[in-house]
């Protein structure tokens, strides 16, 4: 699959897409080659790849931490929604830790390995 062909399915702009990809290849996820028949490949066994970790890397905020209404100073005492939220949190980063890109794949009936995104 090309990047161009996943931006025009997914609806993504070519461009933001790949500046998303580019943490993966700093990260060692993918892995980025130049020129004609140039692309993006994974870097990685796609079946060791958990979608916390992509999260992670490209989300860099992701974390335990937040607060669900934006107070960085946030605590059990002072807000009635900090409890509930990091079980929400926690419940999220467990799953995402639990699922591969490999487990996606298989899910869209297309085989890991061959998942290989190109530049036209």
């Amino acid at each position: 699959m090309t990047v161009f062909d996943l931006c025009r399915t997914a609806r993504i702009p070519e461009h933001f897409t790949r500046k998303m990809l580019q943490p993966l290849v700093r990260k060692g996820i993918l892995r980025s080659t130049r020129g004609p028949g140039g692309g993006f490949s994974f870097a990685r066994n796609p079946a060791s790849v958990n979608l916390l970790e992509m999260v992670e890397v490209i989300d860099k905020g992701f974390s335990n931490s937040r607060c669900a209404l934006g107070d960085p100073e946030c605590d059990d005492d002072r807000c009635p929604l900090d409890a509930e939220w990091r079980r929400i949190e926690d419940h999220c980063r467990r799953m995402l830790s639990e699922r591969t890109i490999a487990n996606l794949a298989q899910g869209a009936s297309v085989e890991a390995p061959t998942v290989v995104l190109t530049r036209n």
